[in-house]
C-alpha cells in the first residue's frame, strides 16, 4: 500500500488547482459546464489582467496533458465549491484593528464602513461576503499567498479643503423642499461653514476629523483573511481521511496574525455557518476551542 503524502491544506489546494485540475480539457464553447467555474471571467481578468479561457473547473487548461485530474483533486474541488453554501455571521464585538490603538468613534465608524464594504445583505436578510469564501480559497490556491492583512497605523487629522489644504469648516442648515402633494418639508444639510468674504468661520461652524490613511481597505482585507483562514480549517476537517493519496494537515498560519500573542477564538463558528434550508456537502464544523 502506497504511503500517503503529508501536506498542509494550502499545499493541497495548490496541488489541486495548479497541477491537477488544469489537466481537464478546455470547456467547449456554447455548452453548459458540468460544474460551475471556479472563477468568473470578469473577476479572473481583474485579478490576473488577462483573458482566461478556462476548463470545466474554472482554471487554465494544460493543453499538453494527456491524463485527467487526479480523483483527489476533483474531491477537493467539490469541497471548495461547497463553501458557496456558507454565510457570514460576524460577532457583535468583531474588531480587526485592536493592534492599531484606540481610535475611538472614528475607529468604530471605520469598522462599520468596512463591514458594509466587505459584505452584502441578500433578500433573505443574510449577510454574505462580497468575495465569497470559495473565491478567496481559489484565488490564493492559484496565485499563492493570503489576503494582505498588514496595515499602516492611521492618525487622526482634521479634514482639509482639497484646493488650499486649509482646515475645512462645516455648518448645518435647514432647507425647505416641496414634497408630494405640494407640502413643504424641512431637511437638514451640511454645507461649507467658512465665510470667504469675512475670511473666518461662520457662526456655529465646526471642524471634522478623519483617519489618514483610510483604514477601511485594510480592514476589508483583514475580514477576508479571517474568512479565508476559517475556510482552510473547515476544508482541513472535511478532507481529513477522505483523500486516497494525501494526509491533510492544518495550515500553520495564525487565525488573526495582527493579534499575535493575544488570546483569540477560532472564527469557524463565529463567521461561517451553513445557509438555512440548503444542503451542504461539507459537514458542519465542530465547536472550536478557545485559543486555537
Amino acid at each position: 500500500m502506497t504511503a500517503k503524502r503529508v501536506m498542509d491544506i494550502e499545499a493541497v489546494l495548490r496541488w489541486a488547482y495548479r497541477d491537477e485540475l488544469p489537466k481537464a480539457a478546455p470547456a467547449r464553447a456554447g455548452l453548459a459546464r458540468g460544474m460551475s467555474a471556479a472563477w468568473s471571467s470578469v473577476e479572473s481578468f481583474v485579478e490576473l489582467l488577462t483573458v482566461i479561457d478556462d476548463n470545466s473547473f474554472g482554471v487554465v487548461p494544460d493543453l499538453l496533458s494527456s491524463n485527467g485530474p487526479h480523483a483527489d483533486a476533483i474531491a477537493i474541488f467539490e469541497r471548495v465549491r461547497a463553501l458557496d453554501d456558507l454565510e457570514i455571521e460576524l460577532p457583535d464585538d468583531w474588531n480587526p484593528m485592536v493592534d492599531l490603538g484606540d481610535l475611538g468613534d472614528l475607529g468604530r465608524e471605520a469598522i462599520a464602513r468596512a463591514i458594509d464594504a466587505a459584505t452584502i445583505v441578500d433578500e433573505q436578510n443574510r449577510r454574505r461576503l462580497r468575495r465569497t469564501p470559495r473565491r478567496l480559497v481559489e484565488k490564493h490556491a492559484i496565485l499563492g499567498g493570503c489576503p494582505d492583512w498588514e496595515m499602516e497605523v492611521p492618525v487622526v487629522e482634521v479634514v482639509r479643503r482639497g484646493k488650499t489644504g486649509q482646515p475645512a469648516w462645516f455648518v448645518k442648515e435647514t432647507i425647505w423642499e416641496e414634497a408630494f402633494g405640494g407640502q413643504r418639508v424641512a431637511r437638514v444639510v451640511e454645507v461649507d461653514g467658512f465665510s470667504y468674504t469675512r475670511r473666518r468661520p461662520r457662526p456655529g461652524a465646526y471642524q471634522k476629523t478623519h483617519l489618514v490613511p483610510d483604514p477601511v481597505p485594510g480592514l476589508v482585507e483583514r475580514a477576508e483573511y479571517e474568512v479565508w483562514r476559517a475556510a482552510l480549517d473547515l476544508l482541513t476537517e472535511e478532507l481529513s481521511g477522505q483523500l486516497e493519496s494525501i494526509d491533510v494537515r492544518p495550515s500553520p498560519r495564525p487565525h488573526r496574525p495582527w493579534e499575535v500573542g493575544r488570546p483569540g477564538q477560532r472564527v469557524l463558528d463565529s463567521l461561517l455557518k451553513p445557509l438555512p434550508d440548503k444542503e451542504v456537502r461539507a459537514k458542519r464544523p465542530r465547536r472550536a476551542k478557545q485559543g486555537a
